[in-house]
């Protein structure tokens, strides 16, 4: 009997760690669930601009401190009033950018501070659409932390949400591109976030609070509920797929189909003379008014193996990967504020 209820366990803190970090996306393994057909003519997508000028219009006065627990999941069943459920066939297939989030906040990633700058790739690799060489595209950035906890000695687990706009200009709008990397799923205490490296597969890195058993559970069967009605299929945690970044252009324009090549791993490693700031709360010391110039950058580095289709083969290991730098994400404007914390929306990737 306690075999298997240690394996339970163990299912359920996997999947509650990845999903209080945004890493669960429903998988469709490249279908089209009924759901994004029926808003397919709906989403023409967002300008760079207009998104921007949503997030930063109104800053907060002083930072709330969005509480994370199961009052806000709604009640149990298949209704609509499950808002876990919700949340689930939402993250699949709304691609909107711009969202109204029940109760006014995210279920999960609550606390957050958003960034707006650009993705550029500097570095020659054979790497296609955003990871093409002189590549150079908006990207508007949310940095967050599961849970309620945002203070340094608060076990946080922290990532960066993406949302890149592929498109000549800044002010016209475009299907944008979405991608996620985190730290670690279940977090770590430590005194400065710009110390992570966060990548699309990271590690469990132990356990979450004990308290949060319960919420584990609810999440596994109300995403595993979601998964079955929507897409047929089961989800894949602890992996964010990036190859939908290499299908299109910093121009907007598909690259053709035989052309596609992808990496599989994306991380974003700090540069090492970037200085630290002292702050308790993580979106205090990520504010760019702490940094010289007003900016902070990343390392943008892609990880493969050779001789291995890196786009959608679930055989390769990380530790496998081959590592290299091939530009920077730069950031220069921040903001902590309501749209950035209950509006921006970043629709998860399929898997292939």
């Amino acid at each position: 009997m306690l075999r298997p209820c240690v394996a339970k366990l163990s299912s359920c803190l996997q999947v509650l760690s990845i999903c209080l970090l945004g890493f669960v996306s429903l998988s469709t393994n490249g279908a089209t669930s009924l759901a994004e057909a029926s808003i397919a003519n709906e989403y023409q997508g967002s300008s760079f601009d207009r998104i921007k000028h949503i997030v930063f219009e109104s800053p907060y006065r002083e930072l709330p401190q969005y509480r994370v627990d199961r009052k806000h999941f709604g009640k149990k069943g298949k209704g609509k009033d499950n808002y876990v459920l919700e949340a689930g066939k939402r993250t699949l297939s709304v691609r909107h950018d711009l969202l109204d989030f029940p109760n006014k906040q995210k279920l999960f990633q609550a606390n957050g501070i958003c960034f707006a700058g650009d993705w550029i790739i500097d570095q020659r690799s054979p790497f296609t659409g955003q990871f093409s060489y002189l590549t150079n595209t908006p990207v508007i950035a949310r940095a967050s932390v599961a849970l309620s906890g945002t203070k340094q000695k608060n076990k946080r687990a922290f990532g960066f949400a993406l949302k890149l706009f592929p498109s000549p200009s800044k002010n016209i709008a475009v299907p944008t591109l979405n991608a996620f990397v985190m730290h670690s799923l279940s977090g770590t205490v430590t005194k400065h976030v710009l110390d992570l490296t966060m990548d699309n597969e990271p590690p469990l890195n132990g356990l979450p609070p004990f308290s949060q058993l319960g919420v584990a559970y609810r999440l596994l069967r109300d995403f595993s509920r979601a998964d079955k009605e929507i897409s047929q299929q089961k989800p894949d945690v602890g992996f964010r797929p990036i190859s939908h970044l290499a299908v299109v252009n910093s121009k907007g324009e598909n690259i053709v189909l035989d052309k596609i090549i992808s990496p599989r791993w994306l991380r974003l490693r700090p540069h090492g003379d970037t200085p630290r700031a002292d702050k308790n709360d993580f979106r205090d010391e990520l504010r760019l008014e702490n940094y010289p110039n007003q900016q902070l950058s990343w390392a943008i580095e892609v990880g493969y193996v050779e001789n291995i289709d890196n786009s959608d083969s679930d055989k390769i290991k990380k530790s496998k990967a081959q590592w290299q730098e091939i530009g920077q994400l730069v950031v220069n404007e921040s903001v902590a504020s309501a749209a950035c914390d209950q509006q921006l929306h970043f629709s998860h990737p399929t898997l292939n």
